[in-house]
């Protein structure tokens, strides 16, 4: 059986049915009959991408093999070309823009046929980091810019924290903005600022200010201390004194404060001779690290150091738990 069909001069792929009758019994046979000229479909051919960056997906179908030529090197698109005869999906991505609304374009190529998709990206960026973090003392002022290429939006969920401005309309360049911080009068406090632009995209900012640590000068804890060296290990009772930023004092042993913040505290304290749950120990250093509980009313954490016992230097650690 011979059949023949016209020459396909047209873009599109033709379909053809031939049916073969014999009885009461038919057979259809479907006949494709390619395109004498290249085929390109793209789909959709307008894309606007997040400002904050992120992608849109392009569909691509085309009889022939096909290429992608983008002429901005802040847009990519993935896969940039892709065979004849298969349904392909381009991921056309960008990071945050910083900078200003940008346009730019992707050329789908097949032969010689060409198809363009157009591709558009809004700014928005704040010109702050992700977390400030203050002294408790005040108040401060913090400059900081806003540029969106959209109308915007910012707030602030603390009411020690506020903004000069707390809203802008679409702009080309950026706009200045201060954060206002009152003194803090209590322990370590946090902010969340939240920018929003007209298409809800929202960019989050933590201010974070110091508590006044003079509020735990000459404070007196109690509680208890677990040693433990030579696989021997013993309970007893532990005291200490927050004297200032500086010094502290463990069983009446004067020692050294490392670090000091609202969250936690690291202290070295030397003994020359203490004894503690039965051993007398000699030379004995001492580091500890602890963290405040969320009222600064307990203290817990580790304690590392080393000590001769019987004239035998060990490794000493343990954990410590005080309160006041």
């Amino acid at each position: 059986m011979n059949f023949t069909v016209p020459e396909n001069i047209s873009e599109h792929i033709r379909t053809f049915y031939l049916t073969i009758v014999s009885g009461d019994k038919s057979l259809v046979v479907i006949i494709y009959q390619r395109s004498d000229l290249a085929t390109l479909h793209v789909d959709p051919v307008d894309v606007a991408l997040p400002a904050l960056g992120g992608s849109a997906t392009v569909n691509v179908e085309s009889n022939v093999d096909w290429t992608a030529r983008i002429p901005d090197e802040w847009l990519t698109a993935t896969p940039g070309s892709g065979p004849a005869y298969q349904d392909t999906y381009v991921s056309l991505s960008a990071a945050q823009n910083r900078t200003g609304y940008r346009t730019s374009s992707v050329l789908f190529q097949a032969d010689t046929m060409t198809r363009t998709v157009n591709v558009s990206q809004h700014a928005f960026h704040v010109s702050l980091p992700a977390t400030t973090t203050l002294s408790y003392d005040g108040p401060h002022t913090v400059d900081f810019s806003v540029l969106s290429s959209l109308s915007w939006t910012i707030s602030s969920n603390a009411a020690w924290c506020t903004l000069q401005k707390t809203g802008y309309a679409a702009a080309d360049a950026a706009v200045n903005n201060q954060i206002y911080v009152e003194a803090n009068p209590g322990s370590l406090r946090t902010a969340q600022l939240t920018a929003t632009n007209q298409h809800n995209e929202k960019q989050t900012f933590t201010v974070t200010q110091s508590g006044d640590l003079s509020l735990l000068y000459n404070t007196d804890w109690t509680g208890t201390a677990t040693l433990e060296a030579a696989f021997v290990t013993q309970t007893g009772s532990m005291s200490m004194t927050i004297v200032d930023e500086d010094n502290v004092i463990v069983r009446g042993y004067p020692g050294q404060i490392i670090e000091f913040t609202d969250n936690s505290i690291q202290f070295q304290v030397f003994i020359d001779e203490i004894t503690y749950g039965g051993f007398t120990g000699y030379n004995v250093s001492a580091l500890f690290t602890g963290s405040f509980s969320s009222d600064q009313s307990r203290i817990t954490g580790t304690i590392t150091g080393t000590g001769t016992v019987m004239g035998i230097t060990l490794d000493v650690s343990g954990t410590f738990s005080v309160s006041r």
